[in-house]
């Protein structure tokens, strides 16, 4: 834990994490940072290969489903929901498992792995049951470009579970201003200078974040993230 400002991180190559220490960590204060299951190396590999591949963008609304395509598309929209409307400038890039993508396949299939663990989940299968319910994976590519950003706002939502988000980009590098931010200690705050590429970044549903304006130069390309969720079908 980091004292200064509690934020739970917990290296993989120091110490162990099983389902308990996930959920007592996780609900320390709505936030847990997971150093080492992925490499920086990994991560920016696939991330170079992703940006030279030709992306289409086009507009796919409405609920994920079981074999859907995947898709690519541009969101500058207001979001409603039950609890908070808040507005996104962002691409979103939805890779599901079952097409023929070989985007992050490695990546993941170990995140989904893991998540599984954390969960008791344990079938492989593409439709699988979690608390009763029927889910699938959908795994997505973030980013952020100039001017990009998420209003904080609360996931809460009664067809979706929480998200797991792998760092794919660095501040300082590859943007320079913004970032993700989450409320904490009752102060919505930036909390990149905590990590690192390669991070698994996960949170509770209730805790308020979002990824404030991210602001880059002509040689940066902004801020990219790796994000799974699970959605009810």
């Amino acid at each position: 834990m980091d004292k200064r400002s509690c934020i739970n991180i917990i290296d993989v190559n120091k110490n162990k994490i099983n389902k308990e220490k996930f959920n007592k960590y996780l609900n320390f204060n709505g936030l847990l940072i997971i150093r080492n299951l992925f490499s920086e190396k990994e991560i920016k590999n696939e991330l170079n290969k992703f940006r030279k591949k030709k992306i289409y963008l086009t507009k796919k609304s409405g609920r994920y489903f079981y074999k859907k395509k995947n898709f690519s598309r541009y969101d500058k929209e207001l979001v409603y929901n039950k609890y908070i409307i808040h507005g996104r400038n962002q691409f979103l890039h939805t890779l599901f498992t079952w097409n023929k993508d070989n985007s992050f396949k490695k990546i993941f299939k170990k995140l989904i792995e893991f998540r599984n663990i954390m969960y008791g989940i344990k079938t492989k299968k593409e439709v699988f049951k979690y608390k009763n319910s029927k889910y699938i994976n959908v795994p997505k590519i973030l980013h952020y470009p100039n001017n990009g950003f998420l209003d904080k706002h609360i996931d809460n939502s009664p067809s979706q579970d929480r998200n797991f988000i792998i760092i794919a980009s660095k501040k300082g590098c590859d943007y320079f201003r913004g970032g993700l931010s989450y409320k904490i200690d009752n102060k919505y705050k930036i909390i990149e200078k905590h990590l690192k590429i390669g991070d698994l970044v996960c949170n509770d549903y209730k805790i308020m974040h979002g990824v404030k304006k991210v602001c880059v130069n002509k040689q940066q390309s902004g801020r990219y993230s790796i994000v799974l969720s699970m959605h009810k079908v």
